[in-house]
């Protein structure tokens, strides 16, 4: 792969780029007898893009940090109350890495809430983050 090891017993390894990799794996039994096997693999861009959010829980504000996959055009990050209401919606992810939501101007109580990133290319939807939680404690 990229030169990276592991001595885990069940070795998990995340690319940061795509790209087409040799990836090698050595197992050793009890007695050191050893077996390996060496094979190419490929890995493909994610068109997911990456979000978090600090500081979680959150009081007067939060920042969402994310990327877009490569090729987007644009993006949405949208955030969503306990009943599914959008409390904030952004359309303007294109060129930045961050945005800093202003809880307490926005008077959000307290409580859970969901975020997700869209990703856009040419106004077809690209991918989307994973769902995650934040909680704002007033």
């Amino acid at each position: 792969g990229d030169g990276t090891t592991s001595t885990e017993q069940n070795p998990k390894k995340k690319y940061i780029r795509s790209g087409t990799f040799k990836v090698k794996l050595t197992v050793k039994d009890n007695d050191n007898a050893e077996n390996t096997v060496e094979k190419e693999i490929l890995i493909k861009a994610s068109t997911k893009p990456i979000v978090s959010v600090f500081p979680n829980p959150a009081k007067d504000s939060a920042t969402f940090a994310f990327s877009l996959p490569a090729g987007s055009t644009g993006g949405t990050l949208l955030v969503f109350n306990i009943a599914g209401k959008v409390v904030l919606r952004d359309d303007r992810l294109a060129g930045k890495t961050q945005l800093v939501w202003d809880i307490a101007a926005n008077d959000i109580p307290s409580g859970p809430y969901y975020y997700v990133v869209i990703a856009f290319k040419d106004n077809a939807v690209l991918g989307r983050s994973r769902v995650e939680k934040l909680v704002i404690r007033r």
